[in-house]
């Protein structure tokens, strides 16, 4: 528990440290609509291309653990937009949670979190869960992004999906990764410290987004609660017994199952904004998860072995 924590904590000292900052005046708030361009134009579709342009393994060879891990987000999916429209939630709050439930912390929080658990030798099978995520986030769900944010399905939104640099950087990076096209390694050092800026700006941007006052009660904190603890626990748990149920044997798929109980990624914040998403829902369901992953995770760990 305390290696978990441990990292997890620089990211909360790098947002609160920045949202120090901004409130002493030290950082302008004006920074935030440039930093989430970077994100989403150039920091974001760098990481996509490499993370699957880079991996070293073949989908073929894995195409059990590429399926099941996409029926499992195809059923999240199905799952979070019935429950929105059961619940008549709002066209803005049923995205959000599309938005969250598809983009749990697989890489960041997830590679160490597995590395430690297990071994390095498990780096193979991660990868390919992390790039079905990349794959079914930065294709189906910016699809319907792009189609909620349009209302209507049309050949405008055919376009901007694919004018979308995350969506070009997808696709370049499955044609170089299926051709096995070489890329000279001046530019992979170069695309590489693009990559390894990602995250410290999206929590500069977190920093600077709390650090505005916001007027809260103990009410607009309680789906939020509800929210991680259906991210942390209920999610993974019926992802285990839908392994049984199919006659699979859940252990066989313990990284899969840890994976899909990560807290919430923070890179939908730089969504926020472009997809008119509810950022103070987003912003409350980083911080609440990932500190309730803190309890959650070792307890799911010790259970899967």
């Amino acid at each position: 528990m305390f290696g978990i924590f441990l990292i997890i904590c620089p990211l909360f000292i790098v947002i609160f440290s920045v949202a120090i900052l901004r409130r002493y005046h030290v950082i302008r708030e004006n920074w935030e609509p440039s930093l989430n361009q970077y994100v989403l134009t150039i920091g974001l579709p760098v990481l996509v291309f490499q993370s699957i342009a880079q991996s070293s393994i073949s989908f073929l060879d894995e195409y059990e653990l590429f399926l099941y891990n996409s029926i499992f987000l195809l059923c999240t999916f199905i799952i979070s937009y019935s429950v929105g429209y059961i619940f008549h939630l709002s066209r803005k709050m049923r995205s959000t949670i599309i938005v969250c439930l598809m983009f749990s912390n697989v890489a960041y929080l997830g590679i160490p979190v597995l590395t430690q658990t297990y071994d390095h030798t498990v780096l193979p099978q991660i990868s390919i869960i992390v790039t079905v995520y990349l794959l079914w986030f930065f294709s189906v769900i910016i699809a319907y992004l792009e189609y909620i944010k349009s209302s209507k399905f049309s050949e405008k939104v055919i376009i901007a999906l694919f004018k979308n640099p995350i969506i070009i950087a997808a696709f370049c990076g499955i044609i170089v990764h299926a051709l096995h096209i070489p890329i000279p390694e001046i530019i992979t050092i170069s695309l590489d410290m693009i990559t390894d800026s990602v995250t410290p700006v999206v929590l500069v941007i977190i920093g600077l987004f709390i650090a505005n006052p916001q007027h809260t009660t103990l009410r607009e904190w309680g789906p939020v609660v509800y929210f991680s603890i259906s991210t942390l626990i209920i999610i993974p748990t019926l992802y285990y017994f839908c392994l049984w149920f199919f006659g699979l044997t859940p252990g066989q798929y313990a990284i899969s199952i840890i994976e899909s109980a990560m807290p919430l990624a923070i890179t939908p914040v730089a969504f926020a904004d472009r997809y008119n998403l509810d950022k103070n829902f987003i912003v409350r369901s980083i911080i609440v998860s990932t500190l309730l992953s803190i309890i959650t995770l070792p307890f799911l760990i010790t259970f899967l072995q």
